[in-house]
């Protein structure tokens, strides 16, 4: 019902409903709705305020960290943004989410090495992480790596995530773009045939 007041405009009394539930409740529901309706009304400080009480519920949980990090960076406070996503992989060194969010403010820095040395990493640890190798890709397009560097990365994308589409349409993208339309629909058919009747593909 509050989410229904929120949709209908009446976000005063929504907002005033989601925090009383999320005062009451033990769960998250509320709390994650009512965070999410601030930051999409672009309400910083009170999705803010909105975490904190999360925090309070849920200690030392990489999740909250990483909510408190897109609110302050979306805010512009790029410093605090950092150490909140750092503070996130700390609790949880393999969550994904963290390493693409300090990715992303590396590169914002114009530390494209520094993003590029933290994917790899994380790709290090999961082999199969197939989000790294997509973000990696992007980094590397970015940089204006070599064609053959960012072919290499979905390249051992794919042989790493065989029934995964994202890379296999990454490859079939670079090969376009280098003008290898025979190559592109070659792929697209060994594509096909490795993961059928993909609208996509």
């Amino acid at each position: 019902l509050a989410l229904t007041d929120l949709a209908k405009g009446n976000a005063d009394r929504a907002f005033g409903s989601l925090q009383a539930i999320a005062a009451k409740d033990a769960g998250e529901t509320a709390d994650l709705a009512l965070i999410t309706a601030r930051l999409r009304r672009r309400e910083f400080d009170a999705a803010l305020a909105a975490i904190d009480a999360l925090a309070k519920k849920q200690p030392n949980k990489a999740t909250v960290s990483q909510l408190r990090g897109t609110a302050l960076r979306e805010k512009g406070d790029l410093v605090g943004a950092r150490a909140a996503f750092e503070e996130g992989l700390k609790l949880q060194p393999t969550y994904f989410s963290a390493i693409a969010a300090l990715a992303d403010l590396d590169m914002r820095a114009g530390k494209s090495a520094a993003a590029k040395e933290r994917l790899q990493a994380a790709i290090k640890a999961d082999h199969k992480n197939v989000q790294a190798y997509m973000v990696l890709l992007q980094v590397l397009e970015f940089d204006k790596a070599k064609a053959e560097e960012r072919m290499a990365v979905v390249d051992t994308a794919i042989k790493a995530n065989p029934s995964d589409a994202a890379p296999r349409l990454a490859k079939i993208s670079l090969l376009t773009r280098q003008g290898n339309s025979k190559g592109a629909a070659g792929e697209a058919q060994a594509a096909l045939s490795a993961i059928p009747d993909h609208p996509e593909l």
